[in-house]
């Protein structure tokens, strides 16, 4: 994020964008995506993606990225050279539950795929503090819900990843400097 707009950085054949996504609730809000500014820095960042709002009722909101956009089309990115992702993550009006998700070519429409199944994306929750954390989760971690049968995470097709707040409570969450984890 330092370099203060919404793209990810292009490395590793990866290109995107950052973005929000929510339920629609009647009423709720949500902050347009943006790189804010960090009071006090973390480490050497200065900044990092932020996304605020309330209201939302049924299943939340959320920040992602597309890992393999080319204008408006996102195609998988091949992320089976790595072993999971790395971030810093903090919620700013204090302990949050954030589910971290993957979108795939299993579980996204776009992969054709999943037919009745889709939007079960492969995911994690983890509690985000006022204070910076570091998190480290492994593919592995990922699971699915009972509704669908998929075992384990397709790492070769990858669309994004996500960070999704909980629905009724307003946010405030933070994130910086995601990466993938590279195997032994």
């Amino acid at each position: 994020m330092e370099d203060g707009n919404i793209n990810i950085l292009n490395l590793g054949g990866r290109s995107g964008l950052w973005y929000t996504f929510n339920d629609r609730t009647q009423g709720a809000s949500q902050a347009p995506i943006g790189v804010s500014a960090l009071n006090p820095m973390r480490g050497a960042s200065l900044w990092a993606i932020e996304t605020t709002g309330a209201g939302f009722t049924t299943w939340g909101a959320g920040i992602g990225f597309t890992l393999n956009q080319g204008g408006a089309m996102v195609s998988p990115y091949d992320a089976s050279a790595f072993q999971g992702v790395r971030f810093f993550g903090r919620s700013a009006k204090g302990p949050a539950l954030i589910t971290i998700q993957i979108p795939t070519t299993q579980t996204d429409p776009r992969g054709g795929l999943c037919g009745n199944d889709c939007y079960h994306n492969f995911a994690v929750q983890r509690s985000f503090t006022p204070e910076w954390s570091d998190f480290v989760i492994y593919f592995s971690d990922f699971e699915q819900d009972l509704k669908v049968t998929t075992t384990s995470i397709d790492r070769a097709h990858l669309y994004a990843v996500e960070f999704l707040t909980q629905p009724k409570a307003p946010f405030d969450v933070w994130v910086d400097d995601v990466a993938f984890i590279k195997k032994d």
